[in-house]
């Protein structure tokens, strides 16, 4: 195609998707952001958008034995992991994980960094941790089957979640990343922006940290690895929480309302 027909397509989605707005009788908007974009950019009606979270399958992402996670994988069982899961994209802020492992390395050398994904800056990130030379201490597993991630998670001591402002901010948040990692009973430090604090804060399941701030992230990482945040639910509570708050059986049951009312004109 041609720019000019690249511009038409383009013209004839964004009209299509407005009229799809305007007849639907409700829209499922994930975050507060999404729904407020909606009626900025397309004049839809605020009332007319249902803000229902994304959720987590808490039948595959639940809490395994560490040792048994561990030996599935053919990890070490000598060293402590730090996991992050998902696409390797410019909003995750993985960059501020390999800036931060130095720090943490110092306090406690038998650390060991999952980076459990794939994406576009997989080579700029394992380039920066070669520079660093910390090669030994990233295990960059690429794209993994869904249902082996739970055991990355449950292999290790904690989970990241270092997203950066910007894209973010626009969107908002509701991460499935943290979900699981709760769900999987692991403590999450995780950058304190909209729709990651809330639910950090609500299940009580880890550290919020400054967005693109590699000491404040290390320092946080630390914490749990030495201290294991003792004030912080069992692993258990955590699974229990996402089970009973965020699971897509709690995601469906909502979905399932709003539309009952929608058809009982209620």
């Amino acid at each position: 195609l041609n720019p000019n027909s690249i511009s038409l397509v383009v013209r004839i989605a964004v009209f299509v998707e407005r009229v799809n707005y305007v007849l639907a009788a409700a829209i499922i908007a994930v975050t507060l952001e999404i729904k407020y974009g909606l009626a900025t950019d397309y004049g839809i009606p605020e009332n007319k958008v249902t803000i229902i979270e994304n959720g987590v399958n808490s039948d595959i992402f639940r809490p395994i034995d560490k040792r048994e996670a561990i030996t599935k994988l053919g990890l070490d069982q000598t060293y402590s992991y730090v996991c992050f899961v998902g696409g390797l994209a410019p909003w995750h802020g993985v960059e501020y994980l390999i800036e931060a492992a130095p720090l943490v390395l110092k306090e406690v050398p038998n650390t060991k960094f999952l980076i459990v994904g794939d994406g576009p800056m997989k080579a700029k990130l394992m380039k920066r941790v070669n520079d660093l030379e910390l090669s030994d201490y990233f295990i960059f597993t690429g794209r993994v089957p869904h249902v082996d991630v739970p055991y990355y998670i449950n292999s290790s001591a904690l989970c990241v979640a270092p997203f950066i402002p910007g894209r973010n901010l626009k969107t908002g948040l509701s991460p499935l990343k943290i979900y699981e990692y709760l769900a999987c009973g692991k403590p999450v430090v995780a950058s304190d922006l909209p729709g990651i604090k809330e639910i950090v804060t609500q299940s009580g399941g880890g550290v919020l940290v400054k967005s693109r701030n590699a000491e404040d992230l290390g320092r946080a990482i630390v914490r749990i690895l030495m201290t294991d945040l003792n004030n912080v639910p069992t692993p258990h509570e955590l699974s229990k929480y996402i089970s009973e708050h965020h699971s897509w059986a709690k995601v469906a049951k909502k979905t399932e309302n709003l539309l009952t009312g929608i058809v009982t004109g209620q």
